[in-house]
């Protein structure tokens, strides 16, 4: 009885969704086939996720991986008995009480209580979209009765899902639901609002990039909706919007990509592996013959019919040579506030890169990139409190389990292969979202790889070579600390630490506590107790490649002898290199968060959106979408 009056509920009270007797079938064209090992691959992965799921869930399955199941079981008529359960069991995680504000959301882990995550309902159905695009002729009348049911209170909560266009993949995720949804079910005025967010979303991100930049973890958050609109779209200029949004999507991966370092270098937002800046993008270049054949990420679905709609047409068909200029100089746009920007300088051997201001909890503002492997840390930037400097400690970050730094006010300016960042927090005025309660320090760092040679200015720290754990060297204030990797040179100097008023200079060391994971640090330790005053630090970065030891020598003795130099006063904090061919400057208001001057930065058009060598990549891969001919558009790239 309970059961047949949420079905009347999901079909006329939140909706009046019913599948037509004949679903549409994929446009033609459309289809996608696996070989005999991609099959036999997808059966293995179903066989060992079914036993985390059956006879009963395990309590950390997620309503993601129920989906991931359905739709590469019904696309590889695996088991197709047991598309039911796994549909019974989505149907267990999904709200459906209708006064609730979660109804037709979907518990993230099997034992939660209760949905927390507002996209939740949007992943599910993305999987579910796509099951209907492909595979909706064959699915059999009882799985299309439950799957009528789940849907019916899926779409009420995509439509009240309010989502900002800043936020990229999950507004595009959602434009491909109504989209598809729309088409596949009979609601026209589905896809009508899915094709007009599309419009949105293309005409935002000529203005202002996107502000989820450079991420190794959501690049593909956007470029794999896009291109299944792009490959199952019904109408043209829908698809055209979004293959111009996949074009630009590969033009961000390939400026950023770091051949030698199998990852993406410079700054970027949303890293959920603060050592090693690897992601699932690496599945993306993996798939267009950048990286060798490899494990991908576990983190993704597994080489299914997702990812295999996604490379039909407008995946890698968009994919620019790996073999980008070297040396190159990228600039890119992340919103239009005061610092949304980043730069970033790729070499042969290295790339270094800085971000105007922070992004949020998990981005990396300041990063240097080695050959080595996808493992090798990269030297990243942050500020923390929870006594986590590598970034290795998850905890409950709002039902997700997260390492999270601080967000600290940052500003910065980069030229070439050097960068001066300016970085202040204040932890007594500061709402710390989440694990406030965790909050015991406040320390600056810079985290960095092994090494091959280290110095602390003319002194070269003999027996580091191979860091003993644990070992810690102090550093006088002005002192400036180098390393050497293969014939990579870097010079780093903390020009200014303060805490609060306190005149006496905040302690700087350099630790090898990290060996486990192959990293070490430098350390501007603000407080050692729970913070309740301000920390500010300054420090500036260059590197050089193709050093000899000769070069070595005078890179180290060029670095020593520059004249650079910070100071505060009243909050005001002034910053300046006297490097060659250009100083660079900042100042900043760091209690009132504003940026003052920023000067001595790479000479780049400040309207671009992803800039390499002065040609803006792109404005060229959006400048043919349709949303936008209706605006005037800047002149060509010569």
């Amino acid at each position: 009885m309970r059961r047949n009056l949420l079905r009347l509920i999901a079909v006329f009270t939140l909706g009046c969704l019913a599948f037509p007797s004949v679903l549409r079938a994929a446009p033609e064209g459309t289809s996608i086939s696996f070989s005999s090992e991609e099959t036999a691959a997808i059966y293995k992965a179903l066989d060992e996720q079914w036993r985390t799921v059956h006879p009963k869930p395990k309590s950390k399955t997620t309503f993601r991986l129920l989906f991931v199941m359905f739709l590469n079981a019904l696309g590889t008529d695996w088991h197709p008995e047991r598309l039911p359960y796994l549909l019974d069991l989505a149907a267990e995680m999904q709200d459906r009480n209708p006064k609730s504000k979660s109804c037709g959301n979907f518990r993230w882990e099997w034992d939660h209580p209760e949905p927390y995550d507002r996209n939740a309902v949007e992943f599910a159905s993305q999987r579910a979209a796509l099951a209907l695009e492909l595979y909706g002729a064959k699915i059999s009348p009882e799985v299309k009765e439950k799957l009528n049911e789940i849907l019916g209170f899926a779409i009420p909560a995509i439509l009240r899902h309010h989502v900002d266009v800043s936020y990229t993949n999950v507004f595009v995720i959602k434009s491909w639901n109504l989209i598809a949804l729309g088409e596949t079910v009979g609601r026209p005025e589905l896809a009508d609002e899915g094709y007009r967010m599309l419009d949105e979303w293309t005409r935002y991100t000529w203005e202002n990039g996107i502000h989820e930049y450079n991420s190794p973890s959501y690049i593909l958050g956007y470029i794999n909706p896009l291109a299944h609109i792009a490959f199952l779209a019904n109408r043209a200029e829908g698809r055209a919007n979004a293959e111009a949004g996949v074009r630009f999507g590969w033009s961000e991966v390939a400026a950023n990509w770091f051949p030698p370092g199998e990852r993406l270098g410079g700054a970027h937002a949303r890293d959920y592996r603060y050592l090693s800046g690897a992601g699932v993008v690496t599945k993306l270049v993996r798939a267009a013959g950048w990286l060798a054949s490899g494990p991908d990420d576990p983190s993704s679905d597994i080489g299914g019919v997702y990812w295999k709609a996604a490379q039909s047409k407008a995946g890698g068909s968009h994919a620019p040579s790996k073999d980008q200029p070297v040396p190159r100089f990228v600039y890119q746009r992340w919103g239009n506030g005061p610092g949304q920007y980043a730069a970033h300088y790729v070499g042969k051997n290295f790339s270094l890169g800085s971000a105007g201001a922070c992004y949020g909890t998990t981005d990396k503002p300041l990063t240097m990139t080695w050959p080595g492997g996808a493992d090798l840390p990269m030297m990243n930037f942050l500020m923390d409190g929870r006594g986590d400097p590598y970034g290795v400690r998850a905890f409950d970050a709002g039902g997700h389990q997260k390492a999270l730094h601080l967000v600290p006010f940052l500003t910065s300016v980069q030229r070439g292969s050097q960068a001066l960042l300016m970085a202040s927090v204040d932890l007594g005025h500061t709402t710390v979202k989440y694990g406030d309660d965790l909050i015991r320090e406040l320390g600056s760092h810079l985290v960095l790889p092994q090494m091959d040679q280290w110095w602390i200015g003319e002194r070269e720290l003999t027996g580091l070579t191979g860091l003993r754990e644990g070992a810690s060297v102090p550093l006088q204030p002005g002192e400036s600390l180098f390393a050497r990797r293969g014939d990579v040179m870097l010079g780093v100097r903390v020009l200014l630490a303060t805490y609060g008023n306190e005149t006496s200079p905040v302690a700087l060391e350099f630790d090898a506590d990290g060996m486990k994971n192959n990293a070490c640090r430098l350390t501007a330790q603000h407080a050692t107790t729970k913070p309740d005053k301000r920390g500010t630090i300054v420090l500036w970065v260059q590197a050089a490649e193709n050093l000899d030891e000769k070069g070595r020598s005078a890179f180290r003795q060029a670095f020593l002898s520059t004249s650079a130099w910070a100071e505060e006063k009243g909050g005001v904090v002034n910053a300046s290199v006297r490097s060659t061919p250009q100083p660079l400057h900042l100042t900043a208001n760091v209690l009132k968060g504003q940026r003052l001057v920023v000067e001595g930065g790479e000479d780049v058009a400040k309207d671009v959106l992803i800039s390499v060598n002065g040609r803006d990549i792109g404005r060229d891969a959006l400048r043919a979408a349709p949303a936008l001919q209706k605006q005037p558009l800047p002149a060509q790239n010569p």
